[in-house]
This record gives C-alpha cells, sequence and structure tokens, in this order.
C-alpha cells in the first residue's frame, strides 16, 4: 500500500474512532467525491476490519454516501439570514464605535480640569460555551469527574475506559464491573458522547443523563434517557435497542436519531435521520421515516404527533452548532440556557416569536444574542449569569 493509500487508512481509522478533526474530514470527503472510493485496493475490505460487528459496506459508493450524511461533519456554513445579519452587525459595530470615540472625545474635553477620580472596576461573570463535562456514577454512591475528552467513555466487557485509549482506573472499574447498570449525567453547560459495549454512540446534551447497563441482556438493548441525546445503533437483527424517557419508549434495530426529553418540556420529541424507529407509549405507537418527528405529550390523553421536520436542525448540536428552524423565542432560549448555564428571564409575549438560521455553540453568549437579536424579534439584557429577554 503506497503513502497515500495510507494516509486513507489512516483517515477511515480515525473516522470510525470518532477522532477526525473537521479539517481532516474534508480532506477523506474531498478523496471520496473524487475517487469514489476506487484507488484503495480493497477499501470495503479495510473498512470492514476496522468496524468490526457493524454493517458492512458494499462499496466505495456507499461508504461515500455513509460519511457524507454523517451529522457531526455537517458544514457550518451559516444561512443567508445569518450572513446577512453580520453584514448588519459590523454597520452597527462600526457605529456604535464612533458615537463612542465622538462621545470620548467630548467628554475629555470638557472635564480635563475636573480632579480625577477612582472608580471600582466590577467584571461580571462571562457566561462561557459548554464543553465535554460528564459525571459518571455507579452503585453505591461512587463518581467520577470525567476528563474532557471528545471521543468521551467506552464500554468494552465490562470495563469503561477513555475513547482515546486512556484508562479510568483499575479502582474504579473494579467497582463498576460490580454495577449492573451506570448512570452518565452530563450538566447543564456541558456535553459528552458514550460508546455502549454493543458499538452504540450516544451524544449526550447538557443537562441530560442516560441510564444504561454493563452489559446488556441476550434480549434487548435497553437504555434511559432524561434531557436529549443522539443515537447511532448498531445494528443487531436479535436484539432491538430500547430508549426510554418516561412512560414512552422508542424502539430500533440500527438506526440514527435524536430524542429530547427534557422534563421542562413536557413531551418527547424522537427525530429520525437514517432508518425507522417505532415510539410507543402504552398501546398507542407510531411508526417514523428519516426526516420524521414524533411528538409525545407530557398529557397521556394526547394523542402522539408525527410531523415532518429538518432532522438537521435537530441534530445540529452534535456538530457544535445552533440551528434554528422558525422555532420559537421561548424555546431557542431554553438551549441557550442550558448550554451557557444560564437564567434567562423572558418578560412580554414572546410565543409567537420565531427565530431561524445558523450558530456557533461556541460563540460567546453576548455575541449569539447580539446577531439573534438583530432580528428585531426581541430585546435583552445580561446581569452577571442572568439574561433578561423582552419584547
Amino acid at each position: 500500500m503506497d503513502v497515500h493509500n495510507l494516509r486513507i487508512q489512516q483517515l477511515l481509522q480515525r473516522y470510525a474512532q470518532g477522532q477526525l478533526t473537521r479539517e481532516e474530514f474534508d480532506e477523506l470527503f474531498d478523496w471520496l467525491h473524487h475517487a469514489d472510493g476506487e484507488q484503495v485496493p480493497g477499501l470495503e475490505t479495510i473498512w470492514d476490519d476496522i468496524n468490526v460487528g457493524k454493517r458492512p459496506v458494499a462499496n466505495g459508493a456507499e461508504l461515500f454516501d455513509r460519511i457524507k450524511h454523517d451529522p457531526r461533519y455537517r458544514s457550518s456554513r451559516p444561512r443567508p439570514l445569518f450572513r446577512q445579519l453580520r453584514r448588519y452587525a459590523a454597520v452597527a459595530a462600526l457605529f456604535v464605535l464612533c458615537c463612542s470615540l465622538a462621545t470620548w472625545l467630548y467628554l475629555n474635553r470638557a472635564d480635563r480640569d475636573a480632579p480625577i477620580q477612582s472608580a471600582a472596576i466590577h467584571s461580571a461573570p462571562v457566561l462561557e460555551p459548554g464543553g465535554n463535562r460528564a459525571t459518571l456514577e455507579w452503585a453505591g454512591g461512587g463518581e467520577l469527574e470525567l476528563d474532557d475528552v471528545p471521543t468521551g467513555i467506552a464500554m468494552h466487557r465490562g470495563s469503561a475506559a477513555y475513547g482515546d485509549g486512556a484508562v479510568l482506573g483499575n479502582d474504579v472499574n473494579r467497582q463498576i464491573q460490580q454495577s449492573e447498570t451506570l448512570m452518565l449525567r452530563v450538566p447543564r453547560g456541558g456535553q459528552y458522547r458514550i460508546t455502549l459495549e454493543d458499538g452504540t454512540i450516544a451524544w449526550l446534551n447538557a443537562g441530560s443523563s442516560l441510564q444504561y447497563p454493563v452489559r446488556f441482556a441476550d434480549e434487548n438493548r435497553q437504555v434511559t434517557l432524561e434531557g436529549e441525546g443522539y443515537f447511532e445503533v448498531s445494528k443487531d437483527p436479535t436484539r432491538p435497542f430500547l430508549v426510554r424517557c418516561g412512560n414512552a419508549v422508542v424502539t430500533v434495530l440500527g438506526t440514527r436519531f435524536n430524542v429530547s426529553a427534557y422534563p421542562d418540556d413536557n413531551q418527547m420529541v424522537t427525530t429520525l435521520v437514517e432508518g425507522s424507529v417505532r415510539v410507543s407509549r402504552g398501546t398507542e405507537q407510531v411508526m417514523l421515516r428519516p426526516d420524521q418527528a414524533a411528538i409525545v405529550n407530557g398529557n397521556a390523553e394526547t394523542p402522539i404527533r408525527v410531523k415532518r421536520v429538518n432532522a438537521e436542525a435537530a441534530t445540529a448540536w452534535t456538530t457544535g452548532l445552533f440551528m434554528f428552524d422558525r422555532d420559537a423565542i421561548p424555546d431557542v432560549m431554553k438551549r441557550i440556557s442550558r448550554w451557557y448555564d444560564a437564567d434567562i428571564e423572558l418578560q412580554g409575549s414572546l410565543e409567537d416569536r420565531t427565530l431561524g438560521g445558523t450558530v456557533s455553540r461556541y460563540e460567546s453568549v453576548e455575541q449569539l444574542l447580539k446577531v439573534l437579536a438583530l432580528t428585531g424579534n426581541f430585546n435583552y439584557k445580561i446581569e452577571g449569569r442572568r439574561i433578561i429577554v423582552m419584547e
């Protein structure tokens, strides 16, 4: 195998392990796009060897299609609305700068003979974007604050390790092996990834938790979610994968989907990216197709509702983006509150006002709100960790 083909193999290996940088993904994507997987002999065999136990690919074109639709590496280019808003923001910033300079010159001239007075400078807490933060809990009250590792943790034969291969510690794994179930708890202002023992990968969003067995049962693979999680389920026709959220259950064999079930939302929303899933509550059930969502209301008397959605918007958080698709302002502010661990107070009638567009989750909260407010749909002010959103 020549140097070029060896490089492609390395990129495929890093992709399978979830360790690709954005630049490396672009390199792999461009090669697959132009070569269609035909320039590396035995490419399909290489991929299948890397992904033991997962669904094999038939040819390079299928592999390209799988990677192309991977939500972790979708384009982060903003929509036209936000490009336009950024131009407005630049003009507004220039205007503010000119006004500030003029005011300073005036005050400096008017007060040049006045005595200098000392002033205390109070620095308000900065609302930083979230990061890779989580706690792993096991039976007996034991817990471990996990490291900031993009690949998260991985379960294997009853033990846990970081996704990059670093160990959690022998004492920790001894306690894990004595437990039947574990809890991965992600705080507000956090997110985390876990690879379960069957190869299923889950990403948990801020303020979420996932309870899962150290080893799955023979008849099914069952986890319990509170908050929001994105799942890429390893295919196993003999053991369905079940996600329990309150009194509702999502059942799959192997697929990609997002579940949002925060207690303060009073509903569970399951969005299908690929494959098919069954969403059930009691005797009621619905089947989803890609780009459909099932809404299970907290009121058991309200039927499960299915609607057409933009699945990319529902999973954008896994790629480091906020993607708003005519979302109500209160819902947008909930998502911002969880990610920045901020307290948000809504004043006035904002329920019927919506926002749309895409912006990085790693912007400062000041910059994020400044851009969103240019829509003219709301005003805001920040007081420490408190954000007041007004008409």
